[in-house]
């Protein structure tokens, strides 16, 4: 390749970048599609960006969602860092939020996550009980009584705290949410339904993910 086609190349790929911006900034509005967090909540993720989800299992919009968001985690890059976040709206909410974190806790989440959605949503399967869910995830390698020592285990309450605390600074309304680095929120309706989040997600990780680096000003 001459000199020249190789500039003219450069120039062709800076050209399609600017154009992929704009018309990224042109599809997505910030008011429209998605929200700016009042006051930023700093992010845990380090170098990464940080995307978190608003969720509970007691959501059926939740667990629709949740075979589009399943498929997308498995293609995130590096640089991405997907935490999920169980919220407590009512005091029924409470038990799942803490089977989420007893999951994480035995380090079986990956496999129940989607498992007690389908189970919920699919299979009409009842919780009634703290024994009614240690039965269910005994079914995924761990026993019954790991799973109700993890449920009540004494660091357990700091984290249902913290979900408390970190809800309405996220200036969550109602699940599933959407945060992006602590900064951009949206929901299944402000991104025009489920077949269109995953791309909205990928624009704002994109968008903070270029703001991160880019100089301050003055």
């Amino acid at each position: 390749m001459t000199l020249f086609s190789r500039r003219t190349a450069m120039s062709i790929f800076a050209g399609l970048l600017v154009s992929a911006a704009s018309f990224g900034q042109a599809l997505y509005q910030e008011g429209v599609q998605f929200t700016r967090l009042k006051q930023p909540v700093p992010v845990g993720s380090g170098v990464q960006i940080e995307v978190i989800e608003v969720f509970s299992y007691a959501c059926p919009h939740c667990a629709h969602l949740e075979p589009t968001l399943e498929a997308w985690r498995k293609t995130l890059p590096k640089n991405v860092k997907f935490t999920a976040l169980p919220a407590i709206f009512h005091d029924s909410w409470a038990a799942y939020a803490r089977a989420y974190y007893a999951a994480e806790q035995l380090k079986i989440v990956e496999k129940t996550h989607g498992a007690l959605f389908k189970a919920i949503y699919e299979q009409n399967k009842q919780f009634n009980s703290v024994d009614d869910m240690a039965n269910w995830f005994a079914g995924y390698g761990v026993t019954a009584k790991q799973f109700t020592d993890a449920f009540t285990a004494p660091g357990m309450e700091a984290k249902l705290k913290r979900v408390l605390e970190l809800t309405p600074r996220y200036e969550v309304a109602g699940t599933p949410t959407l945060v992006v680095d602590g900064k951009y929120s949206f929901d299944v309706t402000s991104a025009g339904g489920i077949e269109k989040v995953t791309a909205l997600l990928d624009f704002l990780i994109q968008k903070a993910a270029s703001e991160r680096v880019a100089p301050k000003k003055g």
